[in-house]
């Protein structure tokens, strides 16, 4: 619920600083990402058929770097 939450939050606040400010605002929904916490929530799970988390900060970096509109969403593929 608290994601959800956020997730709301920051889509109003793209839609208020769209015209009038130079924040831009995305949301970057990891994925399955290999992790100790996931490892620990799913441990009969092949770290193997997990993207590692390079991936998701690659991902990251390229999207500062070529630029979003406010508002962007996407979920970074494995």
């Amino acid at each position: 619920a608290s994601k959800a939450a956020l997730e709301a939050l920051l889509r109003s606040y793209a839609d208020e600083m769209r015209n009038i400010a130079r924040v831009r605002i995305a949301l970057v929904d990891p994925g399955c990402t290999r992790t100790r916490m996931r490892a620990q929530a799913y441990p009969g799970e092949d770290p193997a058929d997990v993207k590692p988390p390079e991936v998701v900060a690659e991902r990251l970096v390229a999207l500062a770097v070529e630029g979003f509109e406010t508002g962007h969403y996407e979920r970074v593929a494995g």
